[in-house]
């Protein structure tokens, strides 16, 4: 039987591990190498200490693993990308302890190595518990550009149908590949990411009715300091343009659609745009969070009289600011 940690007195080094990284017994391994057996997972992670139990799913080449002492799970969070081991280029991530659900050890049987529960109440509840609250710390960064690829699109899909379909995160760029049938996109913040694809484990993504394929993209390298900064002052893909509500005639202003698309367009492509209050105001969603960035930048700045002289000063009563990225909304 397990001790519950708060039992026994901790040492400072994992107390510290809990109270900044989020320690746990648990760890969550995604983009393990293709076509990993079993009995190589589990011989290379025993080599930071006794394994409670392990669930690996082949298909998402992801594993949950839980050790039988949080010391232990601390050593491969630590070690393992700085090893030599076939793993370390995986993301590790700390995950859910699940003591509560008494998971026992594991069985390596079948393909597919699921955890032995007692009753099928245990294994509900640790499925419908587990995915919801991982991943809230990772090993990375969160400074670090974190791209996701997604496969498998049907024919005809646009920026706006994958966006609709992503919540939990603003977004720094999409990118579709319409040839491919596949699109990358980029989370500002790395936990964001994490956290949508550990949701994918439990519910598959569908974007126009059919399966999308999730996965890890090429790490790009650090966030752009320009946008971490303008992200630290509310920036986001959304540009929000709206009449003065400062004026007393404010439905003589109308936003003309196609106007206001060919306008902005000039500062990068836009996933689309929405209409309210009779056309006096707008949201704009640009593919790329640096096009925002600039238009939000240059309509106040010094340079605002005459980028409004180069649009026939149509936006001078307007307001432009950042909005909301509907991506950054929680999860349904």
């Amino acid at each position: 039987m397990l001790t519950p940690v708060s039992s026994l007195p901790l040492s400072d080094y994992i107390q510290n591990e809990i109270n900044n990284n989020g320690a746990s017994r648990a760890i969550c391994l995604s983009n393990l190498p293709y076509n990993l057996s079993e009995k190589i997972l589990i011989t290379e992670l025993s080599k930071f200490g006794a394994l409670q139990s392990v669930e690996y799913n082949v298909d998402k080449n992801a594993a949950f693993v839980y050790f039988t002492s949080i010391f232990n799970a601390i050593k491969c969070f630590d070690q393992l990308p700085l090893s030599n081991s076939i793993l370390s280029d995986s993301k590790i991530f700390y995950s859910n302890d699940g003591n509560s659900v008494n998971i026992p050890a594991f069985s390596a049987s079948n393909s597919f190595m699921n955890t032995t529960f007692a009753n099928k109440s245990e294994l509900d509840l640790f499925k419908e518990n587990r995915p919801n609250n991982m991943l809230t710390y990772s090993r990375t960064s969160t400074s670090l550009s974190s791209p996701l690829y997604l496969g498998g699109l049907p024919s005809g899909t646009t920026s706006e149908d994958v966006c609709n379909k992503i919540r939990g995160g603003i977004l720094e760029n999409i990118k579709l590949l319409s040839d491919r049938k596949a699109a990358f996109l980029t989370f500002v913040y790395h936990h964001d990411a994490a956290n949508f694809i550990a949701r994918t484990f439990k519910e598959s993504l569908f974007i126009n009715s059919k399966c999308a394929k999730v996965g890890w993209g090429r790490n790009s390298g650090n966030l752009n300091p320009e946008i971490q900064l303008a992200v630290d002052n509310g920036a986001c893909r959304n540009l929000y343009i709206g009449v003065n509500e400062e004026l007393e005639d404010q439905d003589d202003y109308e936003l003309i659609p196609d106007t206001l698309r060919r306008d902005f367009s000039i500062f990068g492509e836009i996933e689309q745009i929405n209409y309210f209050k009779n056309g006096s105001c707008a949201f704009i969603n640009f593919t790329n969070i640096l096009s925002c960035i600039k238009a939000v930048n240059d309509f106040q700045s010094e340079r605002s009289k005459k980028l409004h002289n180069s649009f026939d000063n149509r936006y001078t009563k307007f307001r432009i600011s950042y909005g909301k990225d509907r991506c950054g909304n929680p999860p349904k």
